[in-house]
């Protein structure tokens, strides 16, 4: 018995808000430069942070999952296979500067799933993503994401006690030069 379940989904919103942090600093050359400046944000001392908002468009999301499902008999357990490919388009502002970052990210995710008692259940998972990122200021980013779980569970010990344990591990491995910066 196998079940296949593919789906894509598409995220538009209109516009994303970014958050400008302004840091005021004043020297005593600076002082009358700024003082009308400061005599309409209610006179902040030097070392004050103003916080103002800006909408920049284009935040948007794609990905496309495809479910392969199992069941294997000789071991009573579930294996899910499911491949997937994940684009996004993130605007974000560096130095004043629109920057636009596009990321790329094939992956494979493999699970099985224990199905042999009601009471005992167990379920390991790998899943293996490649994340290739560049954005309009020419910065590039190549990694590799591995991660890996475990859970069990054991129901109804004395009727009342369930018992826990799991596992999640995350693996990075970067590819060339990284940036310092992905805006």
């Amino acid at each position: 018995m196998h079940t296949n379940n593919i789906s894509l989904g598409i995220s538009l919103p209109k516009l994303g808000i970014f958050s400008l942090n302004h840091y005021l600093v004043f020297t005593d050359n600076s002082a009358d430069t700024y003082r009308s400046y400061i005599n309409k944000i209610d006179g902040a001392p030097a070392g004050s942070s103003l916080t103002t908002y800006k909408n920049v468009d284009r935040l948007w999301s794609a990905n496309l999952n495809i479910t392969y499902q199992i069941y294997i008999r000789s071991i009573k357990s579930s294996l899910t296979f499911k491949p997937s490919f994940n684009f996004d388009e993130t605007p974000s502002l560096r130095e004043n500067q629109l920057i636009r970052r596009r990321r790329y990210s094939p992956g494979v995710d493999l699970s099985l799933s224990s199905n042999f008692s009601r009471t005992v259940k167990f379920t390991l998972g790998s899943a293996t993503h490649y994340n290739y990122s560049k954005n309009s200021a020419g910065d590039t980013d190549k990694y590799l994401q591995e991660s890996l779980t475990a859970n069990t569970t054991i129901d109804n010990i004395f009727k009342h006690l369930v018992f826990n344990a799991s596992y999640n591990g995350i693996f990075y491995r970067s590819f060339g030069d990284r940036s310092q910066y992905m805006g």
